[in-house]
């Protein structure tokens, strides 16, 4: 199966794809996700689609990583948002 996106379709999936990891990942003490496989192959293609100052291959930890920039651009504000709503939330 092959599947096309247009560049911001693909810059929207890299959020989601950041989000979804996070949320899968961000209370376990291991970093390591059980999505770790997709979310490689999706970082993967980032410099084809010119993110490549977004996402970056590391090589001492094998892997892409995002970069600062990439949690600049709105990602990590959306977290924020989320857990000081799920915050408010808990006090009701």
């Amino acid at each position: 199966m092959k599947i096309n996106f247009t560049k911001k379709e693909y810059r929207q999936l890299l959020d989601k794809v950041f989000l979804g990891d996070w949320v899968a990942s961000a209370h376990q003490e291991d970093d390591r996700s059980p999505y770790e496989t997709l979310r490689e192959k999706i970082y993967a293609h980032a410099k084809d689609f010119g993110f490549d100052d977004l996402i970056v291959y590391n090589k001492s930890m094998e892997q892409y990583c995002e970069t600062a920039r990439f949690e600049e651009q709105g990602v990590m504000r959306l977290i924020m948002e989320y857990e000081t709503d799920m915050k408010q939330r808990n006090k009701l």
